[in-house]
């Protein structure tokens, strides 16, 4: 499961990551214009997981037909494939024509200047939105075909380009942070049109169909799986840029270089095994080998969750070190409060992990009902904890408020997965 050319491609990813934000604080440091472009990244991000609410399920229909009829699983990509060319018209035009609603949903703020530079950005970021689900399809078939090298290098194109744009910005000492999103939308075009190369070259049919005998169940589906298990993801973006907005200039920025810095270690970790797992675990769950299921989820577990735990501690205590080395624009307290939000983001995606398990299980057998009450509590206590504690903890508020909301969904996620599994076993395996 842990193969080295899979944590080779993610180490590549990692390091342009890793390259952007330096060069990011190095160039832009903190500022009005920094805090903005991260918020409309993440308000982006947001959107991105309203795309999926079509095709959230495509991999684990296309296994479940393909063990049936290859050609019926070709005719359903094709399908899904139709499917997400209309979802992303559909969710450009609407973010476009509601683009002033969208804001105001997402921030809090009087300041007229950050006001001025999130609404300019987002409208040159929502043009990614034209290209997003029909990548994502194309890349989900990838894995689903057990073609794990080319996702990862399709995901590397987008932030390659805006590396590029970035050592350009640094070389020419330029301030103009709108190139770095102009960058990403043109990146992710090349993916696109790349994705489709990959897939000719697979043999696999590029027929546009909006008729399948799934179609009912696999919208149906997809819709209720991606809006019960990214009610979380998806609210924590408009509960956590309303807070950031909220509070002085600096911090969104301090708290997004925060984030960052825990997602690329956690996609440096998780990363490589990640893709490979899911897509191994439906393939022998879509065959009823619920007991070869389980050793490959307890194989992932014992690998994961021990790299995550010592970096972690790696990354907090060589955190302020490298930020220094990078700028010595931050002052003692900025650096001390960015290790603090990082070590508390880690300790939200330790949790996260653990219960990752428990949440495939869901997944596969498709409880999309214990997705959409479990994350309504999550965005009820974080909605309601960040708030309570915002004026005691300021900034801090927000770390606190993910733990505790994260370790209930940890107990409901690993209650109903124990019971599931545990189930399938008595059925399939007895």
């Amino acid at each position: 499961m842990f193969k080295l050319k899979y944590n080779f491609l993610a180490l590549l990813q990692v390091m342009i990551s890793f390259l952007n934000y330096f060069l990011l604080i190095k160039v832009f440091g903190v500022s009005d214009a920094t805090d903005a472009y991260l918020i409309v990244s993440a308000i982006f991000s947001s959107l991105l997981l309203l795309q999926m609410f079509t095709t959230e399920q495509f991999i684990y229909f296309y296994n479940d037909i393909k063990a049936k009829s290859l050609e019926n699983a070709y005719i359903f990509y094709g399908f899904a494939l139709s499917i997400a060319i209309m979802t992303a018209l559909g969710t450009f035009i609407i973010s476009y024509l509601g683009s002033t609603f969208i804001l105001h949903f997402f921030i809090n703020t009087t300041d007229v200047s950050r006001g001025h530079l999130i609404e300019l950005f987002f409208n040159i970021a929502i043009v990614e939105l034209l290209f997003t689900p029909i990548q994502s399809i194309n890349q989900k078939l990838m894995n689903a075909e057990m073609h794990f090298t080319m996702p990862y290098i399709l995901n590397i194109i987008p932030i390659l380009f805006v590396l590029v744009t970035m050592m350009y910005l640094y070389y020419y000492q330029m301030k103009n942070i709108d190139l770095l999103i102009y960058a990403k939308v043109i990146g992710a075009f090349f993916t696109l049109i790349i994705s489709f190369v990959i897939v000719k070259q697979m043999s696999i049919p590029i027929k546009l169909s909006l008729k399948h005998s799934q179609l009912k169940y696999f919208i149906h589906n997809s819709f209720t799986m991606r809006f019960g298990h990214n009610i979380h993801n998806f609210l924590f973006t408009p509960i956590t840029t309303n807070i950031l907005t909220a509070l002085p200039s600096g911090y969104a920025s301090y708290f997004y270089y925060a984030m960052k810095i825990a997602t690329i270690v956690n996609g440096l970790v998780v990363g490589p095994s990640s893709n490979v797992f899911q897509s191994r675990f439906s393939n022998e769950w879509s065959h009823q080998q619920i007991a070869s299921a389980k050793r490959i989820l307890w194989k992932y577990m014992r690998t994961v969750v021990p790299l995550i735990t010592v970096s972690s501690f790696i990354g907090y205590f060589l955190l302020p070190s490298v930020l220094h080395f990078v700028s010595d624009k931050f002052s003692i307290e900025s650096l001390h409060m960015i290790q603090i939000l990082f070590m508390g983001l880690m300790v939200w995606q330790f949790i996260i992990l653990i219960e990752s398990g428990s949440v495939f299980i869901l997944i596969v057998e498709n409880k999309s009902k214990i997705f959409i009450y479990t994350n309504l509590i999550f965005s009820f206590m974080y909605f309601g904890f960040s708030n309570l504690f915002l004026d005691l903890f300021s900034i801090y508020a927000i770390i606190y408020s993910l733990i505790l909301a994260q370790i209930t969904n940890f107990l409901i996620y690993t209650y109903y997965g124990k019971k599931i599994l545990k189930q399938r076993l008595n059925l399939y395996e007895a």
